[in-house]
Formats: C-alpha cells, sequence, structure tokens
C-alpha cells in the first residue's frame, strides 16, 4: 500500500501501511486537517505517533501544506 505526492520538483512515493485506515486517501480527500486526520486515522488502533510522524515528514518534504498542532496530543495509543 502506498500513495504518491507531488512537490513542485518531484513526485514522493508514500507508504500507506500504518494503520488500518489509509492515510493517502483522507490526504487526497482534502476535507480535515492534519489534526483531524491523526484523529480519523488512530480511532482504528493506528499509533498517534505513527501517524503524526508521517505527516510532519510529509510536511517537511513540502507536499502538504499544514503542520500539526498540539490537539490531537490527548489520545493516547
Amino acid at each position: 500500500r502506498c500513495f504518491h505526492l507531488r512537490s513542485r520538483n518531484m513526485e514522493h512515493r508514500v507508504l500507506d501501511d500504518i494503520a488500518p485506515t489509509s492515510v493517502g486517501h483522507l490526504v487526497a480527500y482534502g476535507n480535515c486537517t492534519a489534526s483531524e486526520l491523526v484523529r480519523q486515522v488512530t480511532t482504528d488502533g493506528a499509533s498517534v505517533l505513527a501517524v503524526a510522524d508521517l505527516l510532519d515528514q510529509l510536511y517537511a518534504a513540502g507536499v502538504i501544506e499544514e503542520d500539526l498542532d498540539d490537539s490531537f496530543a490527548w489520545q493516547t495509543s
């Protein structure tokens, strides 16, 4: 499982195997913030830290525009 994101100069292939819910599908749908995406994905038992780390890497690579806020920090997994 993987998805592709395009930055200005390259295409990134991202593994999408950290949760039962597809992170790539939620990113592509584009109707939630990064923190809301973490909440949705972790309701299926995925690690909050793993999902947050993936989104942080995507933000650092410049393929998503929103960084995480601290609203997801209350969750445990």
